[in-house]
């Protein structure tokens, strides 16, 4: 992670261009994240802390990249609202 970002801000503070600049993610990642936010419509902030998520778990798993399975992995993570039943608080 020091390397990709060397100012070592979290990756929840990155902004949807630091993200894209330094966030290195893969082609397949980048379409299973579409699939998700279409699927589960979600928002436009929701699906983009759903790449920060995956980008924190590439970089635990000492990745220089986000795959898909980062992505997949931060979406079990991230949707909870799918587990909810309907009109439960």
């Amino acid at each position: 992670m020091q390397r990709r970002n060397p100012v070592g801000d979290s990756n929840g503070w990155l902004s949807a261009a630091a993200l894209r600049q330094s966030g290195a993610i893969e082609a397949a990642a980048l379409e299973l994240w579409e699939q998700l936010i279409n699927q589960r419509g979600l928002s436009t902030r929701s699906s983009l802390q759903l790449l920060r998520v995956a980008r924190t778990i590439a970089d635990l798993n000492n990745r220089t990249s986000v795959d898909r399975n980062a992505v997949a992995e931060a979406s079990c993570l991230r949707c909870t609202d799918l587990l909810k039943q309907p009109g439960a608080q």
